[in-house]
C-alpha cells in the first residue's frame, strides 16, 4: 500500500490525491477584517480514482486508525472503556455517515 491521503465519499468510492495546488481566495471578504476569521485558500486536487471499498473495510481502516491515534480520543490517561465502546459502534457502523458522526474528524473550516 503506498503512504498519501486517500479521499472516501459516502457511496465508499474512493480516490488518492496526487497533488494539491491553491488557485486563489476562497470565502468572503470579511474574513480580511480581524475577528471575522482568517482568509481561506480556494484549491485544486488531482486525483487517481482506485477501487471502491467495502463497509466493512471503511469499518476496518477507521478502527486501525483509531488505534494508530488512540491518545487523540482518549487523552493522556484517558476513559479506556469509552474508547473500546467507540471501536465496538465504529465496528457496527451501518454507513460513512454513521462511521464520520462517531469519529467526529477536524474539518478544514476556520475556527
Amino acid at each position: 500500500m503506498q503512504n498519501g491521503m486517500e479521499l472516501i465519499d459516502a457511496d465508499l468510492r474512493r480516490w488518492r490525491v496526487l497533488s494539491v495546488r491553491r488557485t486563489g481566495r476562497a470565502g468572503s471578504l470579511l474574513s480580511l477584517i480581524p475577528g471575522f476569521g482568517p482568509p481561506q485558500a480556494r484549491v485544486e486536487h488531482e486525483l487517481e480514482p482506485l477501487p471502491a471499498l467495502s463497509l466493512e473495510d471503511l469499518r476496518r481502516r477507521t478502527r486501525d486508525s483509531l488505534e494508530k491515534f488512540r491518545v487523540d480520543y482518549t487523552g493522556f490517561g484517558g476513559d479506556e472503556a469509552e474508547f473500546e465502546s467507540l471501536l465496538a459502534r465504529v465496528g457496527k457502523a451501518r454507513s460513512v455517515a454513521e462511521v464520520y458522526e462517531l469519529i467526529q474528524p477536524d474539518t478544514f473550516e476556520p475556527y
